[in-house]
């Protein structure tokens, strides 16, 4: 295997002999194992501090990590390599070279299943600086947004990366920021806030012309609200822990990887899911939890505990594709220059639901249909959901609920237990219709919508976020 080599550093008090390999940086030190940081977990390199006074100081090389610890979360480490060598001169041109050098290679766009290349390879080649656009939303959750991205901003610097940040400062800016947004001039927007911001993104961009292109941009998701279902299941499914340095390592070290979308519509309106439509108890708890907002993300355990006082039922008809053998084969969107992705399994509004499809009607105590596999960080509603499956997942309990029953799923909610209940159907489906009274409280990721019937249709890997999973071929 083929490395670049050098032995004019130090460890501590040791020589050290650095090769960039692959796989890592590899750093050997005399009757000690070599120490190797894989380039996944690197963010950069660069020039540290004068390690002296006067004409004997020089720069040493700083080599960024961010690594998982025993526990399983990322704490960001510098590996410090001094000068092993008498002519400062020199050690200066060799640490220029290994910033580069490392910078090459923690690049996440480089193919790391490509040759090592030479060292003239690497210098001839060094990585374009990435521009990210940071949008934050400082009024999400209990207030914290700023401070959350304050904690993990440095490691967009680390990375090489530059930013630009817009804090938003009225209703729907978010939306507008999405709708005008220059996709050539950034290559990621950050969004910092909760799963109602993402959600703001999306209909931006699905409101352009160029909404194909658009709807495909890559998101970095740094959770900041009162639920972060999207940032959970993304972590996830990387198997990261749900934290500002895990989401942020994601963003900066990950590449864009795709995301179901679904449209929801009904007579008069369009919009599009990235999340979950509820109905009945989760939806009214969603919207009257509104009021317990100071509580942050227990703000739905306060509003549980309320609507148990007074459980009832909710009449309405679920009608749905039933999912079948074959729907592991089920096709990827397209982009076309069409003003809107093409709804291909939904029956036309006010027609009756194919002959084939299944339905449920009459009294039911939950409804919660999810894109992805959670509704916050302690909310494991779907399983066996995948970030692109092509499918929605929906939690059905039919008629009257007991507080026993309410009590069994609430409990096993966050390790997804829930669905064991002998009460629990988990439904799956790429397209169903929902139709209630128009009185009726529903949410759409997290934003209310009135009664009456709406329809649902999955549009597979539509969208991109950042992660460190391997997009398919």
């Amino acid at each position: 295997m083929s490395v670049i080599s050098c032995s004019a550093f130090r460890l501590g008090r040791q020589d050290a002999a650095v090769s960039a390999t692959s796989v890592g940086l590899k750093v050997a030190v005399d009757k000690k194992p070599a120490l190797v940081y894989r380039w996944a977990d690197v963010l950069g390199a660069s020039a540290g501090l004068d390690e002296g006074i006067g004409a004997t100081s020089s720069m040493p090389l700083v080599v960024h990590v961010l690594e998982k610890t025993k526990g399983g979360k990322r704490k960001l480490r510098d590996v410090v390599l001094t000068s092993a060598a008498a002519d400062n001169g020199i050690h200066q041109m060799e640490v220029d070279k290994w910033v580069r050098i490392v910078q090459y290679f923690a690049d996440p766009r480089r193919d790391a299943n490509a040759p090592c290349p030479t060292l003239d390879e690497v210098m001839q080649h060094s990585p374009r600086q990435r521009t990210f656009l940071v949008l934050i939303n400082p009024a999400g959750g209990s207030g914290k947004a700023e401070k959350i991205y304050d904690k993990v901003e440095s490691f967009l610097v680390l990375a090489n990366v530059r930013v630009e940040k817009i804090v938003t400062e009225r209703p729907h800016h978010a939306l507008d920021v999405a709708e005008h947004l220059d996709l050539v001039k950034y290559d990621c927007l950050v969004i910092v806030g909760g799963d109602g911001l993402v959600y703001e993104v999306v209909q931006g961009f699905m409101k352009r012309l160029d909404w194909a292109a658009a709807i495909q941009f890559p998101l970095g998701i740094l959770p900041a609200g009162s639920g972060n279902g999207l940032a959970k299941s993304i972590c996830e499914a990387a198997g990261e822990i749900s934290s500002p340095e895990s989401c942020m390592y994601l963003s900066v070290k990950g590449r864009p990887v795709p995301l179901d979308v679904a449209t929801l519509r009904n007579a008069s309106t369009t919009c599009y899911l990235v999340l979950s439509l509820t109905w009945g108890f989760m939806a009214e708890i969603d919207y009257e939890s509104e009021k317990y907002r100071f509580f942050g993300g227990q703000r739905f355990v306060v509003g549980t505990l309320v609507k148990l006082l007074a459980p009832k039922t909710w009449n309405g008809t679920f009608s749905y594709l039933e999912s079948t053998a074959d729907d592991a084969d089920v096709p990827r969107f397209q982009a076309s220059d069409s003003p809107a992705p093409e709804l291909s399994v939904l029956p036309p509004l006010g027609t009756p639901v194919p002959p084939k499809w299944k339905t449920i009607e009459g009294p039911m105590s939950m409804f919660w249909a999810m894109n992805v596999s959670h509704a916050s960080t302690d909310a494991h509603i779907a399983p066996p959901a995948r970030l692109d499956d092509g499918f929605f997942h929906v939690v059905v309990m039919e008629g009257k609920a007991s507080r026993g029953d309410y009590a069994g799923v609430m409990l096993g909610l966050e390790k997804g237990q829930h669905v064991d209940q002998p009460a629990v159907q988990l439904i799956k489906t790429r397209a169903f219709q929902l139709q209630t009274p128009d009185e009726h409280v529903l949410m759409a990721d997290g934003e209310r919508c009135d009664g009456g019937t709406w329809q649902v249709e999955v549009h597979r890997g539509m969208a991109r976020v950042m992660s460190v999973m391997a997009s398919p071929p």
